[in-house]
């Protein structure tokens, strides 16, 4: 074989091996990226939920988590005493008419298959004495059936309480669609159907379903920032109560003016 052909031939075997590297490096980014898009996210690292009622089957907060590029497939609850449970959709109640403090991971499963976990303190304090210390309070102080402002209501109800005393989330950016930020969630003495509004809604990129309590973005949101807000529950009887709300929305997504969108 001539020098001629030898030299050709180890340029193409480098040509070669440079080619396969470039396809290998590639593909690696393109499975770190996949991974990272279906990966759940919670709304909270941890959540705090008080029991709200003193039978079982109660709810007593719900937990929620999205995927870039994806959904949850499933909850699972780590509750190693038994006591609580989780459905499909995040909603955590109680198994027991007396159930006690405790404190446990839930696990939600992205569609790819992938985990992701967020700790929940669950707060009870049951009797079967209900002039004596349980979880229901006194109608007019404080007391561990949850958070809100507002004396005793009419139509024979307590105003509003919020599962939490305020509420902080973190969300990713996107300039291509709405942000699903996390719930809000809130219970009175006879359980009925809440509205849920933001006061202070007006200029801000969020709202809140008024049936849910879930809060999504009206629009893309690209650039990072944080947002301090008012959220409402009522019942039907004018009864209200308000939580501190705060979003943060962190990393900067925009478009390149191309047609072609990062986030």
């Amino acid at each position: 074989m001539s020098i001629t052909s030898r030299c050709l031939c180890s340029l193409l075997l480098v040509g070669f091996l440079h080619f396969q590297l470039a396809f290998s490096t590639q593909n690696s980014r393109h499975l770190i990226r996949k991974r990272q898009i279906t990966t759940p996210s919670f709304s909270q690292n941890a959540y705090t939920f008080t029991v709200p009622s003193c039978t079982a089957g109660a709810s007593v907060g719900q937990v929620f988590a999205t995927v870039y590029g994806g959904y949850v497939s499933n909850y699972i609850s780590g509750s190693t005493s038994g006591q609580y449970s989780i459905s499909s959709s995040g909603l955590i109640t109680s198994n027991t008419a007396t159930p006690t403090p405790e404190t446990f991971l839930v696990t939600a499963y992205g569609s790819s298959g992938l985990p992701a976990t967020a700790s929940v303190t669950v707060v009870a304090s049951c009797t079967n004495n209900y002039y004596g210390s349980n979880n229901y309070g006194n109608n007019y102080g404080s007391s561990n059936y949850g958070y809100g402002s507002g004396s005793y209501g009419i139509g024979g109800r307590t105003p509003p309480l919020f599962q939490q005393s305020s509420y902080a989330f973190s969300v990713g950016c996107s300039s291509t669609q709405k942000l699903q930020v996390g719930l809000i969630w809130a219970t009175n003495s006879k359980s009925d159907t809440l509205n849920y509004s933001i006061l202070n809604g007006n200029g801000s990129p969020f709202s809140v379903d008024s049936n849910s309590g879930q809060i999504t973005s009206n629009g893309p949101v690209a650039n990072a920032g944080s947002y301090t807000l008012t959220a409402q529950a009522s019942d039907p009887y004018g009864n209200s109560a308000t939580v501190p709300v705060t979003i943060t929305v962190s990393g900067s997504c925009f478009c390149s003016g191309l047609g072609t969108c990062s986030g």
